[in-house]
């Protein structure tokens, strides 16, 4: 008899209740991380010592649950987010949030009676309308702005945050920017530039080399 995988089934409230248990138990540790305000994750490692982040993205990936149905909608939300970051470059944590809310509200539309067709397209006429507005408030991002969102990433350590918005600013919409570890206490910032093989193509990298100091990092859950 050649070896089979056997594989569970699970329908119904079953299904959606532990669907709902996944997606609650990633979003409630990736949502602590969000904003200026965002909580610090400690992430096990079996190197060494666990790795204080407040990285959404970082959190995420490092989640994985045990019951099978549990860990099914944990992929879902992780590739969500992975299409988002291949998108927008961010926003890890409010695709996560925005997930939850949705299976959320959505759960509670089909125990009203809703049908599963009727809500995707409520959802989608919804999308539209909120994509249409954004377009419209819109505006181009000032050199004040990258500094400001740079300096809610660094936790208001305005140095780094001056370095972090340099960065970004000399390399361009069409740059890249990277960070490394180095052995310095203070920040440095390189600047790289790459040809390639058409004369029109041109990248630039930036690496912002930094020293983490994991004893100075919050311990605060």
């Amino acid at each position: 008899m050649n070896d089979m995988i056997l594989k569970d089934i699970t329908s119904g409230d079953d299904a959606k209740r532990k669907l709902k248990a996944g997606i609650d138990k990633l979003a409630d540790v990736v949502s602590s991380t969000m904003g200026y305000r965002g909580r610090t994750v400690l992430i096990e490692s079996i190197y060494g010592m666990p790795e204080p982040t407040k990285d959404g993205y970082k959190t995420l990936q490092a989640i994985n649950l045990d019951e099978p149905v549990e860990a099914m909608a944990c992929k879902v939300a992780k590739e969500a987010s992975q299409r988002t970051v291949d998108l927008a470059g961010d926003a890890t944590t409010s695709t996560i949030v925005l997930l939850q809310a949705f299976f959320t509200e959505s759960l509670k539309a089909l125990e009203s009676g809703k049908s599963a067709i009727d809500i995707k397209h409520e959802i989608e006429k919804s999308r539209d309308k909120i994509v249409a507005y954004l377009d419209e408030i819109s505006q181009e991002l000032t050199e004040k702005d990258i500094y400001n969102v740079a300096l809610t990433s660094a936790n208001g350590e305005e140095e780094l945050a001056k370095i972090v918005a340099e960065a970004f600013i000399k390399a361009g919409e069409n740059g890249a920017v990277s960070h490394l570890r180095s052995n310095t206490t203070k920040p440095t910032l390189i600047l790289s530039t790459v040809h390639f093989w058409k004369p029109d193509m041109l990248l630039i990298f930036l690496s912002i080399i930094t020293r983490t100091e994991l004893a100075s990092s919050p311990t605060t859950l």
